[in-house]
């Protein structure tokens, strides 16, 4: 008798169904990953209006702005 291993291995399922590894051809590029999963987003709810503080390196907390 013989003692083969054959290596397998099992497609492992993302949080969707999609492969995250397989063949090549099955892959898809980050970029197209990331954009799909940023289109499913909701927009933020009662949110700051214009530009996010933390833009001007100042953040928010309890209602006071703390400048680092």
């Amino acid at each position: 008798m013989t003692n083969d291993k054959h290596e397998t291995t099992k497609a492992v399922a993302g949080p969707e169904g999609s492969p995250l590894r397989g063949d090549s051809g099955d892959m898809r590029p980050a970029h197209e990953v990331f954009k799909a999963l940023a289109v499913k987003r909701k927009p933020e709810q009662g949110g700051p209006e214009g530009q996010e503080p933390t833009t001007f390196g100042d953040w928010q907390v309890k209602g006071r702005c703390v400048d680092f």
